[in-house]
């Protein structure tokens, strides 16, 4: 039993040290080296059941101008494909232009974003 109050102990005054002091910036709170950082993406993922991983593929979001989705939703429809096949093609593609050398014109105002030919979400 003395073994136990002298472990809680040693938590408090390990509290006690810290207390009031900042963490530097970007530092988790959590004190121990996680396992999970030396593992591969797929397999952190089935261990703590993200839900960032949906079968094979893994979940991001998107925000695109309303005209744009609509029309890969009718193209999807034209060639009889489901919407999010299709923009996993169309992104396909677009990749394989970038490793071709292919670069996006760049507009810079405050940061560089690229030149918008046929959508943008400004009338």
């Amino acid at each position: 039993m003395d073994s136990l109050n002298d472990l809680f102990n040693e938590l408090d005054d390990a509290e006690k040290a810290t207390k009031g002091k900042k963490r530097p910036a970007g530092k988790s709170s959590f004190r121990f080296d996680s396992p999970l950082a030396e593992m591969p993406a797929d397999q952190a993922a089935k261990a703590v059941k993200s839900g960032s991983r949906v079968g094979q593929y893994r979940r991001r979001t998107i925000v695109l101008p309303p005209e744009q989705d609509d029309y890969v939703g009718q193209i999807a429809q034209q060639e009889g494909m489901g919407k999010l096949a299709m923009y996993r093609w169309l992104l396909d593609c677009a990749l394989s232009h970038y490793e071709e050398g292919q670069r996006p014109e760049k507009e810079v105002v405050s940061k560089a974003t690229p030149k918008m030919r046929h959508w943008s979400s400004e009338t």
